[in-house]
Order: C-alpha cells, then sequence, then structure tokens
C-alpha cells in the first residue's frame, strides 16, 4: 500500500480495493478544498505541518459541533490503521474466517465513532496510534461474538476460566451429574499440575506434556473417593486429555452461546415436546460446589496478594519525594495546596507527579492482567482499574495511618 505523506492527502482521501487488495487513493474533492482552507488560514502556527496536530483538531471540532466534516477528515486519516488492522486479522486467521480486508476493513469503518468516543484530546495522544489499537481490538471482539475467531488455545482458556463458569458450562452441556463432578475434579487437577512455562501467560499456551497429564491422572484416582458421589473408574492420561478438551469446548461454547428459541421442539418424533417444557426452578447443587468455591475464594485470595505485592514494589521503587508526597496526598489527606507548600513546589506540579505516579502503577496492573487473566482491555475498564487503584492507594495508606497511630499510642503509654 502506498503511504501518504502530503498532509491534504491524509485528511481527504479514501483507499479504492481491487481484488481484496489496496488499488489506489481516492480523493474527495469537498474534503481537500476544506484542508486546503485550514492550512491557509492556519500560516506559520506552530505545529500545523504535523498531521496529528489536525487529527487533534479535527476531533475537538468533532466533539464541539458533533461536526460530519470533522467525522469525515478523522475517517480519511485513520484509513491506513483501519487497513493495517483488517490485513493483520486476515493474515493470522486466513480461512478461519469468513471475511476478507474489505469486508473487515468495512466492518471496522461502522464502528468508527467507537474510536471517536475513546479517544481523548486532553491528554495529547497519538490520534493514529489510538486508533490503531482500537482497530484491532474491535474486530477481534467483532469476530468472537460472531463465532468466527477463536484467539485462545483450550489450554489458555482452561487456565482463565473459573470453576464456576466450568460447572455452568458443563451443565450446559447436557453432561450428566457424575460426568460434571469427573470433569469439575479433572479440571481443578490440570490448574493444579499445569504451571506455564512462560514467564508471561499468553493466549497461545502450548498442550500439557505427558509428565503433567500422568499428575493429573494420578491426582484425579487419589481424590475421586473424596469428590465424587458415585463410584467410578479410574482414568488414564489419555481420557484426561479427551475430557480437558472437551471441557474448554464447553467453556468456548457457553462463553458464546448460539440464540435458540424456548420454543423450539427438541425432537421431531414429539410437536408438544418443546425446550421450554425443560425448564426448571430449582437450584441442585453439587457435591463439588465446596470445592467450586473453595478453589475460586483461593484464586481471588491469590490474585489479591499478586495485586497487593507488585504496587508495594513499585512504591517502595519511588523516590523520597514521590513517597512523602503518596502519604501526604493519602494518609494525611492534605490539599495540593499545602502538600505544595510542605514539598516547596508548584500547586501544579502536584497533580502532575500525583498523575504520573498513579500512571507508573496503572502501568503494572494494566500488564498484570492482561498476562494473568488474560482481558483486552478497553476505555471503560482502564477506568475502572484506575479506580480501583485511588481505592487501594486509599486503604494502603490509610493502613498505615492508623499503625502510626497504634505504634504512637505505644509511645505514649510507654512514657507513663
Amino acid at each position: 500500500m502506498r503511504p501518504r505523506t502530503d498532509l491534504i492527502e491524509q485528511f481527504s482521501a479514501f483507499l479504492v480495493f481491487d481484488g481484496d487488495r489496496f488499488r489506489r487513493w481516492l480523493s474527495d474533492v469537498r474534503f481537500r478544498q476544506s484542508m486546503e482552507r485550514c492550512l491557509t488560514q492556519a500560516g506559520q502556527t506552530s505545529g500545523s505541518s504535523s498531521a496529528n496536530f489536525w487529527a487533534l483538531f479535527w476531533h475537538q471540532q468533532w466533539q464541539v459541533q458533533s461536526s460530519r466534516t470533522a467525522k469525515g477528515h478523522l475517517q480519511a486519516y485513520a484509513q491506513e490503521c483501519c487497513y493495517d488492522a483488517a490485513d493483520n486479522i486476515v493474515v493470522k486467521f486466513g480461512q478461519k474466517i469468513n471475511h476478507g480486508r474489505e469486508d473487515c476493513f468495512q466492518l471496522l469503518l461502522t464502528k468508527f465513532d467507537r474510536v471517536l468516543n475513546g479517544f481523548d484530546t486532553e491528554k495529547g495522544r497519538d490520534f493514529k496510534a489510538y486508533a490503531s489499537t482500537t482497530f484491532r481490538s474491535l474486530l477481534k471482539e467483532i469476530l468472537r461474538q460472531r463465532n468466527e475467531i477463536d484467539i485462545c488455545t483450550p489450554w489458555a482458556l482452561l487456565r482463565k476460566t473459573g470453576p464456576r463458569t466450568m460447572q455452568k458450562s458443563l451443565t450446559n452441556e447436557g453432561l450428566s451429574p457424575l460426568m460434571v463432578e469427573q470433569y469439575l475434579l479433572v479440571f481443578a487437577a490440570f490448574r493444579q499440575f499445569y504451571i506455564p512455562q512462560q514467564a508471561a501467560v499468553t493466549r497461545q499456551l502450548p498442550e500439557p506434556d505427558r509428565e503433567t497429564l500422568i499428575s493429573i491422572s494420578a491426582y484425579y484416582n487419589q481424590e475421586k473417593g473424596n469428590y465424587i458421589s458415585q463410584p467410578s473408574p479410574p482414568l488414564n492420561p489419555d481420557e484426561v486429555f479427551q475430557i480437558l478438551i472437551a471441557s474448554a469446548k464447553a467453556a468456548r461454547l457457553y462463553q458464546k452461546p448460539k440464540v435458540l428459541s424456548a420454543n423450539v421442539h427438541r425432537s421431531d418424533d414429539d410437536e408438544n415436546d418443546e425446550w421450554l417444557d425443560t425448564l426448571k426452578d430449582e437450584d441442585h447443587s453439587l457435591p463439588l460446589s465446596e470445592l467450586i468455591e473453595a478453589e475460586e475464594a483461593k484464586e481471588r485470595s491469590l490474585q489479591r496478594a499478586q495485586v497487593n505485592e507488585i504496587l508495594v514494589k513499585e512504591l517502595q521503587n519511588l523516590d523520597n519525594d514521590s513517597k512523602q508526597l503518596l502519604k501526604l496526598y493519602y494518609q494525611d489527606n492534605c490539599i495540593q495546596e499545602v502538600i505544595a507548600e510542605t514539598l516547596n513546589i508548584k500547586q501544579y506540579t502536584v497533580s502532575r507527579r500525583l498523575n504520573k505516579i498513579r500512571k507508573v502503577l496503572l502501568t503494572q496492573l494494566v500488564q498484570w492482567s492482561q498476562e494473568t487473566l488474560h482481558i483486552d482491555l478497553n476505555p471503560n475498564l482502564l477506568k475502572s482499574i484506575g479506580a480501583d487503584l485511588d481505592e487501594w492507594l486509599v486503604a494502603h495508606y490509610g493502613c498505615a495511618s492508623a499503625i502510626d497511630t497504634q505504634n504512637n499510642l505505644a509511645e505514649d503509654e510507654n512514657e507513663y
């Protein structure tokens, strides 16, 4: 694809396909004239020769006036990002998806408002970089919802699926209560013995080796009498492998369900036999419920401990001024004016330093979330993580304040 270097062309030309490939750039007269007028008016304004300057300008115009012209300029500017995202998916998944580059390209353009709404002009980001990241995430999301791509391998999916979700997935598959118990015990053993070799857990985890399957099999055969309600035969490693594959398939189908009417007939033999008739109000608990709840509680506790360890370590690595700043803000509840006087800095510097520290901590949390929880982050989720980080800082320094108070009381008592 020929890259556009001319500033006017970047904001006024649109991509033309030929046989699912880039053919040429087609300039829109209206947008070209609009950019020419704006460049003439801008003259020698600082930064006006930068593409990102105009991206920020048009985004502000779109925010303030909901301008169609501004949106059109930004759509033109984002054409390369959109094409690259489509090309990346087609190259990566090939025949596994039912869409070519042009189809994926058009799908993304229908979601362009997501890019516009998610971009924050005030943060001074690079619009094209943000659009590129968002387009790739959006396309994966669209194709996943259409059940056209499976980003995770079965083993990565099993690693990120919780016990409660797995129980629901297996029940949804129509397995008998006994088989659900057996599969859940194999699943619990898998989570215990399958430890990825990579430092960072990814969506492309390999299948467990023979030694791991033997360990899972041995654990199952040893513990089945404690967790399975009826006598059941032992399992060998090959049977364990097949159960894990079936469990991953069930989890994938459960998390991406097909829409089915409740009035569809269950069989051709009986027209009155509908799926709706099979629905019940009772909640039958399984013998493994306690094991599942304990496993989930253990996992949540472990995740909290990991997050706490990561954040505490980052706080310890901060310089003394930053540590003092956080103490004054979160522990002593000082306003920024008081903090500025105490640290002998400008008041606006307080806000900048706080944001910089939060960004460092947030980066670590985001990295941990992606590597451990396998989640694709979107603007709303990032805001949620940011809010959780603030709550953690308040709680962390609140505990420190309580400890200081307790120590001071103890010292006072010793004086008496």
